[in-house]
């Protein structure tokens, strides 16, 4: 069954029976539409061609397809050091000679991918944070900032309350609700400073 999904997948996104007529079709769809990117970065992915005791970084950007809603790598770039300059000179490189035109980012939560595609694209472009990885971030600082001394259980109680009230955020289907349970969150757990001061400035 599955090979004959794949078979049909596959045949929606083929432009053309001849690979290089259909990958021709598909830069020229992709140049005319506004499309969604993906950047994925891959820490340690092998060792710096440069510095021997350091890792080098792969940045991949992914294009998804409006045709199949599947998305495909379409450039690669590895470098030896996560900067706003390196990939900022990158993304400006794609930019202006690949002709996509894109519509909205999605990231993980790295300051420094953010940094460099406002720099790139400006607020042409709505930068979209990965949700695994909002969930994650959220779980280290909640585990490490909501903590009350010498009660472990009191401890986990609270912070399963913080979790509740930032899925009740991260639901909300209008910026009233959001806007009305930020307040809510900033207010039930106004205790936990630290806590409340991280969400207020990421």
């Amino acid at each position: 069954m599955s090979l004959c999904i794949n078979a049909h997948l596959n045949k929606l996104s083929r432009k053309n029976a001849i690979d290089k007529a259909s990958v021709k079709q598909w830069n020229e769809l992709l140049e005319k539409k506004r499309t969604i990117w993906f950047t994925l970065s891959f820490i340690k992915t092998c060792k710096s061609l440069v510095y021997f005791k350091k890792h080098s970084y792969l940045y991949i950007i992914a294009v998804r397809s409006n045709v199949t809603n599947k998305g495909g790598p379409v450039y690669f770039f590895v470098t030896n050091a996560e900067l706003i300059t390196t990939l900022s000179q990158w993304l400006s490189w794609v930019k202006s000679n690949c002709s996509l035109c894109v519509k909205c980012v999605m990231i993980d939560c790295s300051p420094v991918e953010i940094d460099a595609l406002e720099e790139v694209f400006g607020q042409l472009v709505q930068i979209l944070l990965c949700y695994w990885h909002i969930k994650r971030a959220w779980e280290m600082h909640i585990k490490k900032d909501i903590k009350i001394i010498g009660a472990t259980y009191e401890s986990k109680c609270e912070q399963d309350a913080v979790w509740v009230t930032l899925n009740l955020l991260i639901h909300a289907k209008t910026k009233e609700a959001f806007d009305q349970k930020y307040k809510e969150f900033v207010s039930k757990f106004a205790g936990h400073g630290k806590c409340v001061a991280y969400f207020a400035t990421h």
